[in-house]
């Protein structure tokens, strides 16, 4: 039966050992990650993910080597997984935070994370959301709002109306209260 949540230290370990792997097959990749794996690496060392959401390059042979790992940890064949492409903001905006030969590891600003959470929006998103919002500072509805819009731009086909990040941020700050 495949694990269903990975811990922090887990997740480091999973990808140093991609890493190593990715490096015996003289391979140099790189690998951008967001939602709960980014929130778990960079804030809350407790927080728990089902899956390492991430954009990684070399697509094949990266996902070649993570479902080896998956197998061979009895890990679900998605634990590490780029369906976070669809809503990804447009450029590159995290700092390497593990860069082991063979794989560099990049994590989404807090912002960017900020902007994927309002744009997906979920009951299990709100709980970030309140821990982001404490990071960055935001005490307004609308200045999460305007962080959202400006990782994506006005207009984006992925957020829903000003208005109504407004209201979902509204939502959050009141469950902080």
């Amino acid at each position: 039966m495949a694990r269903l949540e990975l811990g922090v230290d887990e997740i480091r370990a999973l990808l140093t050992e991609l890493g190593e792997r990715l490096q015996a097959q003289g391979v140099a990749a790189s690998i951008y990650v967001a939602g709960g794996a980014a929130i778990a690496l960079e804030f809350d060392q407790r927080r728990v993910t089902e899956d390492i959401d991430a954009v990684f390059h070399p697509i094949t042979t990266v996902r070649e080597q993570a479902t080896a790992l998956a197998e061979e940890h009895g890990l679900s064949h998605r634990w590490l997984n780029d369906s976070i492409r669809a809503i990804l903001p447009r450029g590159d905006d995290g700092a390497v935070v593990l860069d082991n030969p063979g794989l560099a590891v990049s994590l989404a600003s807090p912002e960017h994370l900020v902007a994927m959470k309002m744009a997906a929006f979920r009951p299990r998103d709100i709980p970030d959301l309140e821990l982001l919002f404490r990071e960055l500072g935001i005490s307004s509805p609308e200045a999460a709002a305007e962080i959202a819009l400006a990782v994506y731009g006005e207009g984006s086909v992925v957020l829903p109306e000003r208005d109504e990040l407004i209201l979902s941020a509204r939502a959050v700050l009141n469950r902080m209260k």
